[in-house]
């Protein structure tokens, strides 16, 4: 988790380099965020992908185009754990975790099951009218693309059939790439001409490949805090 989160970062840094020379003569604002990623809809029910809350981390990169509008990329790495991670569960066939077991009745106990999802896009945000005060609130809309993997270890045990012996499983599952969305509210509180200290809460929404991921759609709300370095226009 931690190696994910480092290279996603370093991604972000490499990515926001070559626009660093343009920043200084345009209206470019760049930050880093931090919060939960609150799973909804099928990712989060019981018979589906049955998450629970995790975290999230990201960055952003803004344009202002205006005084009301701005337009940007945006990042960000979300884990949340399946509910079933530390427990044991009963399977008619464990064939699907150990194809030599496949035909055989027993228990896998989950050490570690937990969804890791990547996702990179760009987005157009609102800025609400407001007299002259420091804090600015904004209505945003994105795009992006969306990469999910389902990270499995345990135990994989017979308990039936007339056998009796365990194998231990470790795998990762991976979703294909696929494009969805995100609506969200925020506002950004100027600390001063440079800095701003924000907050956003994003609905993301997700279709998926149901042979694959379980379900037809992945929602999640990211609700985070973050800091944004701003650069004026004209700012030599």
């Amino acid at each position: 988790m931690r190696r994910n989160s480092l290279v996603f970062l370093m991604s972000l840094a490499l990515l926001a380099l070559p626009l660093g020379s343009m920043a200084l003569a345009a209206g470019w604002s760049f930050g880093v965020t931090g919060g939960t990623g609150i799973p909804t809809g099928d990712l989060a029910d019981e018979q589906k992908g049955n998450a629970k809350t995790g975290f999230q981390v990201g960055g952003i990169v803004d344009y202002a185009l205006s005084d009301m509008f701005s337009v940007g990329l945006d990042g960000s790495y979300v884990q949340n754990k399946n509910d079933f991670e530390g427990s044991t569960v009963h399977y008619d066939d464990l064939g699907e975790f150990d194809p030599s077991l496949a035909g055989y009745q027993g228990d896998f106990s989950f050490d570690k099951l937990k969804y890791n999802t990547l996702q990179i896009g760009a987005h157009g945000k609102y800025m609400f009218p407001m007299q002259n005060g420091p804090l600015t609130p904004y209505a945003l809309l994105g795009l992006g693309v969306y990469n999910t993997k389902l990270k499995v270890e345990g135990t994989a045990t017979v308990t039936g059939g007339g056998s009796s012996g365990s194998a231990p499983f470790d795998d990762e599952f991976k979703f294909d790439s696929r494009f969805g969305g995100k609506v969200g509210l925020g506002a950004i509180w100027k600390a001063s001409s440079m800095i701003g200290v924000g907050a956003e809460v994003n609905y993301n929404f997700i279709s998926e490949d149901k042979d694959k991921a379980g379900f037809d759609s992945a929602q999640y709300v990211d609700v985070h805090g973050g800091v944004t370095f701003m650069m004026s226009k004209g700012t030599k």
